[in-house]
């Protein structure tokens, strides 16, 4: 049984079954903008997972869950840390390289998050405060 009673893929409700989150993934991937939305509501207050395209690099994927404060984002632990310029969702956006990885490595985390609300232990998540807290510094950022 699903976590989720909130899916949606660019604000259009989804089925609460994970095969309808499955294709909103795939449909995410080949159009390249947008946003896949999972929670409790539609307003996220509580607990959600966000899953954005970056042009040409992946995803992002964002979560907050109802034991945490603070956002986090799945993390690919092979690719290096520093801010870049990045087109997410179809806005330009500053990321940390790091924070954009493979759809098909994020799947497992997604439906995870979808089945439990919870965060996958196992995957690796860095603090979305501290990419806010790099720029602040006036940490370098890589140009597109």
């Amino acid at each position: 049984m699903a976590f989720v009673r909130y899916a949606a893929l660019d604000g259009k409700r989804l089925a609460r079954t994970w095969d309808a989150v499955s294709k909103a993934l795939d449909r995410l991937e080949r159009s390249g903008v947008g946003s896949l939305s999972l929670g409790l509501s539609e307003t996220g207050d509580d607990t959600f997972l966000i899953v954005v395209p970056v042009k040409s690099m992946g995803v992002h994927v964002s979560v907050r869950t109802m034991s945490e404060e603070e956002e986090h984002h799945l993390v690919d632990a092979t690719k290096p840390s520093d801010l870049a310029e990045c087109i997410v969702g179809g806005v330009e956006q500053v990321l940390s390289l790091d924070s954009v990885v493979d759809l098909q490595q994020a799947r497992e985390v997604i439906r995870h998050y979808f089945e439990t609300g919870e965060r996958l232990e196992q995957a690796s998540w860095g603090r979305t405060l501290e990419r806010y807290e790099r720029l602040a510094r006036g940490e370098s950022i890589r140009k597109r």
